[in-house]
């Protein structure tokens, strides 16, 4: 009895639970976010890439931390935090810019304003 006691103890430890539930979530935050865009005709192929890296890298930054804990690495849960969220930061800010954008006027139009083909007088 002791064998199949360990046995599921080892399959099942923190840091499998961990990754089934930030992974589950993941999946269903960008599944959530693809129903949503494409409901509200907010949907394009560079916002939703750039969410799907941005909710990959949150989690990879926390799984870093949960892994780096249950190692008694805190330095390297916290640099994994800030790194790894800090990427996962920005990437949903520009993200976000790009659904939330005025008209047609996107976020690399308003950061690079040479029009390409039109005579400026």
């Amino acid at each position: 009895m002791q064998l199949f006691i360990s046995l599921f103890v080892w399959i099942i430890s923190l840091q499998e639970v961990a990754w089934f539930l930030i992974g589950g979530s993941s999946i269903a935050a960008l599944i959530f976010l693809y129903i949503k865009l494409k409901n509200s005709n907010k949907f394009s192929l560079g916002s939703y890439l750039l969410s799907v890296v941005a909710v990959f890298l949150f989690a990879f930054a926390l799984l870093w931390a949960v892994a780096s804990w249950e190692e008694n690495e805190v330095i390297a849960a916290n640099l994994g935090l800030v790194i790894f969220g800090g990427f996962a930061a920005i990437f949903g800010i520009i993200a976000y810019r790009l659904i939330t954008k005025e008209g047609d006027e996107s976020l690399i139009k308003r950061l690079i304003p040479i029009s390409l083909g039109k005579k400026s007088s």
